[in-house]
């Protein structure tokens, strides 16, 4: 993504900013307090954030309940983009009634017009062709009537026939930051639905493939000239909305750099999130 501070008058562009995920022990200090409680972190990142990818539902979905109660423990108005579980992308042994179960456990986010896209985050070795492509309009159509955002990980999938089709299947394509190494895919604002959706994961090139953990693979501060790349990107793509997470969790590196984001997005002309 070409770095510029230069940003044009663009049309208004409802911003939904976050991190990937909110319960991070390296916060305490950080952003939480060392006296609050586990349980009242939601509510504290609330107050900085106007949206959270909860990622924990790769591993495990929970219940009802406990989607309800982290609703209820955020206050009132954060927004909740969902990752799906790894049964649908990695593994892809999911089925239809899975995925009823998936909509069943987020339903009260939507219920409270709280839930943002759905987000399917597939590996490196989902590669462009044709059973990937009919498992995709799988996907399409067990999440018929939600916002489903794709995220892919392997270059072979930079096709302008590819945006199409996911377009057509009403799914949209998540803009990625990664380091820029071969087999990746390459920044680009996507915006060909009414909302675009960027994840930020950082360019830690050394340790992206040889990493042993995540915490690893995603240590990299962002300097605020790679930042104002996407700012001006996404506002000139004009969606409606933009989902924006930074995946730079480690030793509170997202904060910063989401904080970074929010001022140049309003030093843009965009409105605060």
């Amino acid at each position: 993504m070409k770095n510029t501070r230069r940003f044009p008058i663009i049309l208004s562009v409802r911003l939904f900013l976050g991190t990937g995920g909110f319960s991070n022990d390296d916060w305490v200090g950080l952003l939480y307090p060392p006296a609050a409680k586990k349980t009242e972190w939601i509510g504290i990142y609330a107050e900085k954030f106007n949206a959270v990818e909860v990622n924990s539902t790769f591993y495990a979905v929970p219940g009802q309940k406990t989607f309800t109660s982290m609703l209820e423990r955020s206050g009132g108005e954060l927004t909740f983009c969902v990752k799906l579980h790894r049964s649908f992308t990695h593994d892809r042994d999911a089925s239809p009634e899975a995925a009823r179960r998936f909509l069943f456990t987020v339903e009260p986010a939507r219920e409270a017009g709280r839930l943002g896209p759905l987000l399917a985050q597939f590996p490196y070795s989902f590669k462009n062709g044709p059973d990937a492509r009919e498992h995709l309009s799988r996907l399409a159509e067990w999440f018929q009537g939600r916002e489903l955002a794709v995220e892919f990980r392997h270059s072979s999938w930079e096709k302008e026939p590819v945006r199409q089709y996911l377009a057509d299947l009403g799914l949209a394509l998540v803009s990625v930051d990664l380091p820029d190494l071969q087999g990746l895919p390459g920044p680009a604002a996507y915006a060909g639905l009414p909302y675009a959706y960027l994840r930020l994961h950082g360019r830690n090139a050394r340790q992206w493939f040889d990493a042993d953990s995540a915490a690893e693979r995603h240590d990299y501060q962002y300097t605020p000239d790679e930042l104002a790349g996407w700012v001006s990107a996404l506002r000139q793509s004009s969606p409606e909305r933009a989902y924006v997470f930074f995946q730079n969790t480690t030793r509170g590196q997202a904060l910063t750099n989401a904080a970074q984001f929010r001022a140049l997005w309003q030093e843009s002309g965009g409105g605060a999130p």
